[in-house]
């Protein structure tokens, strides 16, 4: 249904009333996508609208997410939150909303130079979860392989590929996606 002026008429058997007119205003819904993006080392999730006519400046945002995640922010940082479904709900001044969902498969932006595998529940592994890696290859300073695991996303805690704890020191990876292979340094404090 268009905005403009109707025009009705009721007819009911032989008898028809009179054309009565009306004038209709059809309100726009909110019209935006979600967009993740990292911002330095935040994630943050961002609405953005989708018509260069219409603002999401004047509408109001709920956001939820999991464990018990919510926010009436319209950018919402959600670094080292848990990764699953954030939804935001816009909501515009003629009290239109629109519901949009958006699947998280990491809450992190950049990979760790430093892991204190002490299991003090802080930086107790080399965590690439939602970085979708092939696989895993830790190297010691002389560049011998000493850890390596395909499919990777949390599993190392500075061991070797026997499960014995490698000395504190500074030792190199090499992770494979799909896309690229990155390489860097990472520093194990027991």
């Amino acid at each position: 249904l268009n905005s403009g002026t109707y025009s009705l008429t009721v007819i009911s058997g032989i008898c028809q009333s009179a054309t009565v007119s009306i004038n209709v205003q059809v309100n726009d819904i909110p019209n935006f996508e979600i967009i993740a993006n990292c911002d330095g080392v935040k994630l943050i999730l961002d609405l953005v609208s989708n018509s260069d006519e219409l603002s999401l400046d004047s509408n109001t945002v709920s956001w939820v997410g999991p464990n018990g995640f919510s926010s009436n922010l319209p950018t919402v940082d959600i670094t080292n939150l848990a990764t699953g479904d954030y939804t935001a709900i816009s909501t515009n001044e003629f009290g239109c909303s629109v519901s949009k969902t958006i699947t998280v498969n990491r809450t992190i932006c950049f990979i760790t130079n430093s892991i204190t595998a002490n299991n003090d529940g802080i930086n107790d592994s080399f965590n690439l979860d939602g970085f979708n890696v092939l696989e895993l290859e830790i190297f010691n300073r002389w560049g011998r392989l000493i850890y390596n695991r395909k499919n990777y996303t949390n599993q190392w805690f500075g061991q070797n590929n026997n499960g014995s704890k490698v000395p504190d020191g500074v030792y190199f990876y090499l992770i494979k996606t799909d896309t690229e292979n990155k390489t860097g340094w990472v520093s194990v404090q027991n």
